[in-house]
């Protein structure tokens, strides 16, 4: 709705309730405009969120499939200190291996932990996960970017748990956790 379109129906409110004071025509063309704003800024902050979504996709692409630079000290600084409760996650869930990755300002972090407890760091972990995937990497990564560029665009750090096969090393089951 535009802003003429919503001032003609302030008008159609106002002027078919006869019954009403000014001061209540006043309160309740005050309460529209406000709702009216209230909605306006809601769009544009979607509009907003859709944008750095975008861009997010587009830096886990660059990040995940085109080999470009991790930041370590991203990863020092927000995820080191939730290893401990990543790797209990993990065991709680019986998953293979979890991997977690964070963005912020434009810089990417991640981190791969085992079920053994070995923790592999950026581009460590950006290798071991395609070691891990081989041939389903590329396209399980493209299947996921969507939603862990919706969880960093909403500040949320991206947790995706990973179960396999006995014995075959392709993932069978993927679930992505969610850490605010």
């Amino acid at each position: 709705m535009n802003l003429e379109d919503f001032e003609a129906s302030i008008q159609r409110l106002t002027n078919n309730v006869e019954s009403l004071t000014l001061l209540e025509k006043s309160l309740r063309i005050r309460a529209l405009y406000f709702i009216f704003n209230y909605v306006e800024l809601i769009s544009s902050m979607n509009k907003n969120n859709n944008l750095m979504k975008k861009k997010i996709q587009n830096l886990l692409r660059k990040v995940l499939l085109q080999d470009a630079k991790m930041e370590y000290a991203l990863f020092e600084y927000e995820l080191k200190e939730h290893i401990n409760y990543w790797y209990k996650g993990l065991k709680t869930d019986r998953d293979e291996y979890v991997f977690i990755v964070t963005e912020n300002s434009g810089h990417v972090a991640m981190v791969l932990i085992t079920k053994e407890k070995i923790i592999y760091v950026n581009e460590d972990a950006r290798e071991k996960l395609a070691q891990l995937w081989q041939d389903s990497y590329k396209k399980n990564i493209e299947r996921l970017l969507p939603m862990m560029a919706d969880n960093l665009a909403n500040n949320i750090i991206s947790v995706n748990g990973v179960k396999t096969s006995s014995g075959t090393q392709k993932p069978f089951f993927l679930e992505q956790k969610l850490l605010r």
